[in-house]
């Protein structure tokens, strides 16, 4: 999985790919294909600035999932807060889903998980074996209604 910095204060992207296939399909035989996936997040209140985009590496594939806003909670595995669900086809970028339910305390990440693809070239349609992709964790103020890396940097836990 490829994983690019954080941008800004207020920005990171992310880039990894996700494979999939068959193997000894008895209609399909043996085959695999992959989506690179680049996902552009804006941690801020709104969040409608997010922006994923996928490039597959042939035919029209369609790729689904979550994002989930996470709590941090230190050792303990994160509070799941909210989630939205996305649908990218044919490499047209989705933009404008909003992830909220950012708490005042603690950092905060999201999540990008359950993906699934749609192949209509093979009549494939199964969630795949990637695993979760997350943003470094972010800090935020609610009262200002603002999310960010401090200083460019991944927050604490």
């Amino acid at each position: 999985m490829d994983i690019a910095p954080i941008i800004s204060e207020l920005q990171v992207n992310m880039e990894f790919c996700v494979i999939y296939g068959q193997n000894e399909h008895p209609t399909n035989g043996s085959w695999a294909r992959s989506i690179q996936t680049d996902w552009i997040a804006f941690p801020g209140f709104p969040s409608v600035q997010n922006r994923i985009n996928v490039i597959p590496s042939e035919g029209s594939p369609t790729l689904t999932g979550t994002i989930t806003v996470q709590q941090q909670r230190g050792i303990a595995p994160p509070l799941e807060l909210t989630s939205a669900t996305f649908t990218v086809s044919n490499g047209a970028p989705v933009t404008g889903f909003l992830v909220a339910g950012i708490t005042e305390g603690g950092s905060h990440s999201v999540k990008m998980a359950d993906l699934q693809v749609t192949d209509p070239t093979y009549g494939f349609d199964a969630l795949v074996d990637n695993p979760d992709v997350v943003t470094p964790r972010f800090s935020c103020d609610t009262a200002d209604q603002r999310c960010f890396y401090p200083n460019g940097q991944e927050a604490g836990l």
